[in-house]
């Protein structure tokens, strides 16, 4: 995986220090400056304006402090990257609290600024390759593969109002369609998304379709669903649980 452009802006106080770190941070191809600042308000305001992947900023910025700044810009843009500038250690530890890329103590080096870059681009890669993957898994929740007498079917799990168990075989209930297979309830159940949950040893259903529940006798209650005339049964072990999943307590 590569990263093909990181926009970046700088905040700075000191005007020597900031057309430093910009020609340094100029030198690496993959950085594109796009800005830079003189004060944490101003630093603010481009960063809305321009929304950069990363900041270099001065801790010690007047109007605003580098850092307030930077907590004040995750409300708007949670995935910027941070890397602060300042003279003073003892800020090292709350920079890193608010998951600062790095942490460059003065006075500036530019095998400083390019370990600072490095690790910046560490960081990207490894929250892009967290997003994919938690695309890919997204998608393979969004349909379950069941095999029954007409081969391999790949159903929507929101199609799905319930689960049922069935001797050896497992019965998938959707409005348009039954499906019987010999997939067991309990290998099914690995496959489906947050949106299911097991009431009964037999039954499986999806939270989303529920509609009503109702007590059938002193140990069991029932589960209509929404445009759907079958019944899932819910044990009293799994009802206050059930409750919980609905957010009814």
């Amino acid at each position: 995986m590569e990263i093909k452009e990181i926009t970046v802006i700088v905040a700075e106080d000191e005007p020597a220090l900031r057309q430093k770190i910009i020609a340094i941070l100029e030198e690496v191809p993959e950085i594109e400056v796009i800005c830079e600042a003189e004060n944490g308000i101003q630093l603010i305001e481009q960063c809305l304006i321009h929304e950069p992947d990363a900041v270099f900023a001065d801790i010690g910025l007047p109007e605003m402090s580098g850092m307030e700044a930077v907590q004040n810009l995750f409300t708007d843009l949670p995935d910027l990257f941070a890397v602060f500038i300042t003279a003073y250690s003892q800020y090292a530890v709350e920079a890193f609290e608010i998951s600062a890329v790095d942490y460059v103590l003065k006075p500036v080096t530019g095998k400083r600024i390019l370990k600072a870059v490095a690790k910046l681009k560490q960081h990207m890669l490894e929250k892009e390759a967290l997003r994919k993957q938690r695309n890919i898994s997204n998608i393979k929740k969004e349909k379950i593969p069941v095999r029954d007498e007409n081969g391999l079917i790949f159903l929507n799990q929101d199609e799905i109002f319930m689960l049922e168990k069935e001797q050896k075989r497992t019965i998938i209930h959707t409005k348009t369609h039954v499906y019987k297979t010999l997939a067991t309830i309990n290998s099914l159940k690995q496959k489906l998304n947050g949106s299911f949950f097991q009431t009964h040893r037999s039954f499986i259903v999806n939270l989303d379709k529920v509609h009503k529940i109702f007590p059938l006798g002193d140990r069991t209650n029932m589960i209509e669903f929404e445009d759907y005339d079958k019944q899932a049964q819910v044990s009293r072990n799994n009802l206050a649980e059930l409750y919980r999943k609905l957010e009814f307590e």
